[in-house]
């Protein structure tokens, strides 16, 4: 969300509508004694505000309970921080600790096990690691803690959802009910993500809305007994355990240009991916670990001959587990390109024209021009449409020009590219606000109001 008035807007920032009760932190709480007292499934928003700060919050809990307690700062918060969480008996005593469960963000699955008190500790470090020696803190360092000993979901199987069609989807986590299922939320058509939810349980699931089918892998498939698959597909998996190995196979013709991309510590879960191809002989044709100095990976090759392969995937530590689960997208290479914004809000003034800069980044060898313009303008705005040439300066970047008589005016709107192969599909700019991951397509402008 973000506010605007007339003259202008603010970031975006993140904002959550959660299924449980919501309340604030209150200090002091930093010593146990002061913990903040909950009851029942709670989401607790706070903030670790200074240096040295540190929260707690104690519960009264049952033997045979499983405690959940997931915290959201860094991935959906975009907070400057490297958070720990630490779950204590009431004499004080650490029984569990956890601090990168998803991405830099901690999270503890407890069993508890005796009737009693347990407090809840979290304090922080500088996700950009500086000259900090101790505990970190600033207005900046703002969280939602989940607190349930109710359903709370880690993962959806398939981990995405094709736009045509109704696939079966299964929620995975703790305390969930047998057979749960959940409901689906696009936030608008043609929205690139869903929401996957049920009333009964703390939180949801956002997958991304796909044109390719979508599959489950089988448990079992492995490389003496590799699933059969069509590309394009996308296929959702887990690596079960220690040393385990999850195998697909699928034919291919010689010069066939594939892509295989893997995510898995991107979306917040456990595996390290290792992507091997191997050819009907047993050789390896490509193999690929790490890409761009991320734990997830993306394999591009050219197929050396006609002939079945086998798609292989493991942990490259060889581990394995509830959370090692991952998303496999495997298609074939086709050229394309993508347009970046590098602000998210933009200011227009009466009678004179307000220039954009968007950078083209063509790719696997797009070479064809690219129409852009900008689409669903506030009331009174008009463009001057650009093409982005194969060669020259054009080919990297463009500069599209908007003009208004009067104003104000003000919304959101989005700049798109179309090619002619690509049978007149846009591609829409996209830019990332301060501490996001995802990419969102829909800048605002701002057109002042007319001079008196």
């Amino acid at each position: 969300m973000r506010a605007f008035h007339a003259e202008g807007a603010s970031s975006l920032r993140p904002f959550v509508v959660g299924m449980l009760d919501e309340l604030v932190e209150t200090e002091p709480n930093d010593a146990l004694d002061q913990g903040q007292a909950i009851s029942g499934a709670t989401i607790i928003n706070g903030r670790l505000e200074k240096r040295g700060d540190v929260d707690s919050f104690q519960l009264d809990l049952k033997a045979g309970q499983t405690l959940v307690a997931a915290l959201d700062a860094s991935r959906t918060l975009g907070s400057p921080m490297d958070a720990v969480m630490q779950v204590c008996d009431d004499r004080g005593f650490v029984i569990e600790q956890n601090d990168d469960a998803r991405g830099t963000d901690p999270m503890v699955v407890l069993k508890i096990p005796r009737d009693g008190r347990y407090f809840v500790r979290l304090f922080a470090f500088p996700a950009t690691p500086n000259s900090t020696i101790g505990f970190a803190g600033s207005k900046d360092y703002v969280y939602r803690l989940t607190l349930t000993t109710e359903g709370f979901v880690d993962h959806a199987f398939p981990m995405a959802v094709p736009r045509s069609g109704s696939p079966d989807i299964r929620l995975f986590g703790w305390n969930l009910a047998e057979n749960l299922k959940p409901q689906t939320i696009a936030l608008r058509d043609k929205s690139r993500t869903a929401s996957l939810f049920a009333p009964s349980v703390a939180n949801a699931i956002i997958v991304p809305m796909v044109e390719h089918p979508c599959i489950v892998a089988t448990p079992g498939a492995g490389p003496k007994q590799p699933q059969a698959i069509q590309l394009p597909v996308v296929i959702s998996g887990l690596v079960e355990e220690n040393r385990d190995v999850d195998a697909f196979r699928f034919s291919a013709t010689k010069g066939d240009k594939l892509i295989f991309r893997v995510e898995s510590d991107s979306l917040g879960y456990l595996l390290d991916p290792l992507l091997t191809l191997i050819d009907a002989t047993g050789n390896v044709v490509a193999e690929v670990d790490d890409t761009s100095r991320q734990r997830d990976c993306e394999l591009a090759t050219t197929i050396p001959a006609d002939g079945d392969y086998d798609l292989q995937i493991r942990d490259v530590h060889r581990h394995g587990g509830f959370r090692y689960v991952y998303r496999i997208t495997a298609t074939k290479s086709q050229p394309d390109f993508k347009l970046t914004l590098a602000s998210e809000s933009f200011v227009l003034t009466p009678g004179k024209p307000l220039t954009i800069e968007i950078a083209v980044n063509r790719l696997r060898g797009f070479k064809e021009p690219i129409q852009i313009t900008a689409v669903e303008l506030p009331a009174g705005v008009t463009v001057k449409v650009v093409n982005s040439e194969p060669k020259g300066d054009s080919s990297k970047k463009v500069k599209l020009e908007l003009s208004a008589k009067e104003g104000p005016a003000e919304g959101t709107f989005r700049i798109s590219g179309t090619a002619v192969s690509d049978g007149g599909q846009p591609r829409f700019a996209g830019f990332k606000p301060a501490g996001s991951r995802d990419a969102i397509d829909q800048p605002w402008l701002t057109v002042l109001a007319s001079p008196k």
